[in-house]
Parts: C-alpha cells; structure tokens; sequence
C-alpha cells in the first residue's frame, strides 16, 4: 500500500480521531449518524479536544523544525533534491496537520459522530468543502502562496510539484489519491462509507477520477511500452520484471513517445503530473518532431539507451528528456501504471 509521507503530529492525530469516533476508522462508517451513547461519546470529545490543542502545538514545532531542515537542504539541490522534497514533504504534513486539528477542535470533533482520521482523507475532503468553508478558504490562500513561490523560483518548483492532485489549488497529493486507492482495494467497505458519509464525498470523486487515469495509463503502457513493435525481448523482460535498472529508460520512452513520437499531436496525458506535462509541451515547442528521430531505436533497446551520444545537440535533447523522466519517476502515478500493466 502506497504510504505518504506523515509528520510526527499527524501520525498521532490518526489513532487519536480512531479512539475518539462512535465507529472508529472510515471502512466502519454507516449510515446511521445520531449518537449512540452519549456517556462515552461526550468525555472522548473534551479528551480529544485537549489532544488536539497539543497536537497543534507539536505540529507547529514540527513545521518550524522541518522549514530549517529544508532551508538548510536547499545547497545540495543541484546533486540531488531528494533530502530537500523529503524535509518539504515533512514540512507540508506538519502545516497541514495544525490545521486539520483546528478543523477538528472548531467543527469535527464538536458536531460529528464520526471525524476523519487519515491526513490524506482530510486533504482530500478539504477540497471537496464548500467553496465559502472559511477553512478551506485559508488552505486555499496557503496554496496560493504556495503556487507564487513554486512559480518564482526554478528550484522550489521541483519541490512543490506534487502539492496537488490535478493541477488545481487543492492540498490532495498524488500519494493522497494512490493511498485512497489501495486502501478501498483492500477493504471495499470503504466504498459504503462514501455513500452514506457526506464527509467522504470528496473521496468517491478523486478515487473515481483516478482509476480512470491508472486505467488510461495501464493501456497506454501495455500498448506503447510492452509491446511496442521492435522492442528488444531482454529489455521487456526487464520491464515486465519491474527490474530497477531499467526505470529511467521505461520512463524516458514515454516521455519520448509524447515529446516525439506516436503520440506528439495528442493532448498529453493527465497520468503524468502536471511539471512532467509542461515539460512535454516545452520540448515540443523546442524541437520538431524529426530532431528526435535519432532516439527511436534507443528507446527500444536497454543497452543502446544505455550508450552516451558523442553530438551534442542531440546529446542534449536526451540528457532532456531523461531529466523528466527522472523526476517523473520520484512521484505521480505512471509507477502504479506500469505496475497494473505488468501484474
């Protein structure tokens, strides 16, 4: 099961909300929302109430610690921005996680037999509030903020890509929607839930939306990577065997295939995230389609992929293209596409 990154904070806001709730996690929800016994259920709510305001606390220091930690990570960027996405990750669960337990103090915990105990539950629902939700209007402001300084600066953006689920200023992760699906694959009782609960509303739209995205993916993988026509028979059994040495070409030939190839004059695809799909739209305003006519035996063949092209124009352009695949890599859901196609 896909796990996203949780700070400290959040990790306890989750068994807390468990214990406070009449029917524990969100599989358990049912469509009876009146209190059954109001002797229990009234003393959890003050407990919870007081957990909360010191989990606020412990977030607060979180985020202030992991900001340090990410500003301090910033020099190594141009080796690798894998410990400087990591702190950021850390950072955002932990802004989140203040809060998510604000919400809970002011609303959920009070009115609500049943309150959200996953952070990626709650950041997805929080998109689906009302658009006049004075909480959801602080998030978005938050995410506003956030975009500006993604937008302004060329490293940051690196770092703030995955912020959103479909390009639209929300707090949903990709790992937030990957999360919801394997979890209701393991359990589908959470499906009832959604049904029944207007709290999970928001859930049954993004896991809807992002079935029909693997699904897009899976055929396209099946189609334009496994079986493509000349494709070396070791380098598919690499790919079928989800070999580690053979991820940046699996993802370089996708990319190539929308930057360059069969699918150039096609909308790119939304089972990429949305830097990797900017990233297409640059290349193909950059190069004509028959500049990166040299590539199309090496993305067929590991080994000739593997070999360095001496021009450099043409060394560029796919040092290029393996840049987006590289970051596409590190997030997203194209991974969980090759991984339903090869299953």
């Amino acid at each position: 099961m896909t796990a996203p990154t949780r700070c400290l904070s959040s990790q306890l806001t989750t068994p807390m909300l468990t214990w406070r709730n009449q029917d524990g996690i969100e599989e358990n929800w049912g469509a009876d929302h009146r209190i059954k016994n109001y002797w229990t259920h009234i003393p959890k709510v003050i407990i919870t109430e007081g957990a909360s305001v010191f989990l606020i606390t412990t977030s607060t220091v979180e985020t202030v610690a992991y900001a340090t930690l990410l500003v301090g990570s910033l020099p190594i960027c141009l080796i690798s921005t894998v410990p400087t996405r990591y702190a950021y990750s850390l950072m955002s669960s932990a802004f989140f996680t203040t809060y998510w337990n604000i919400g809970n103090i002011l609303i959920f915990n009070l009115f609500c037999n049943n309150a959200i105990t996953h952070e990626s539950f709650a950041r997805i629902t929080i998109d689906y509030w009302p658009r006049g939700n004075v909480l959801r209007a602080m998030m978005l402001l938050l995410c506003i903020v956030t975009d500006v300084l993604s937008n302004g600066v060329g490293t940051l953006s690196l770092l703030f890509r995955d912020m959103h689920y479909n390009g639209e200023n929300g707090w949903t992760r990709n790992e937030d929607g990957l999360y919801l699906v394997d979890r209701l694959f393991e359990n589908p009782r959470l499906a009832f839930a959604f049904v029944n609960n207007a709290q999970l509303a928001g859930l049954r739209t993004v896991e809807s939306t992002l079935t029909e995205q693997i699904n897009a993916g899976k055929t396209f993988f099946t189609t334009h990577i496994l079986n493509a026509a000349g494709m070396n028979a070791d380098t598919k059994d690499c790919i079928e065997a989800y070999d580690p040495d053979v991820v940046s070409f699996t993802f370089s030939r996708a990319i190539y295939i929308y930057a360059f190839g069969t699918k150039r004059d096609d909308p790119v695809a939304n089972f990429f995230q949305t830097s990797t799909q900017n990233a297409i739209r640059r290349m193909r305003q950059d190069f004509t389609q028959a500049e990166g006519t040299f590539l199309a035996l090496k993305m067929l063949n590991l080994t000739l992929f593997d070999q360095e092209i001496p021009e450099r124009p043409q060394r560029d352009i796919f040092n290029r293209i393996k840049g987006i695949a590289s970051i596409e890599s590190q997030g997203g859901i194209f991974g969980r596409c090759w991984g339903e196609a090869v299953r």
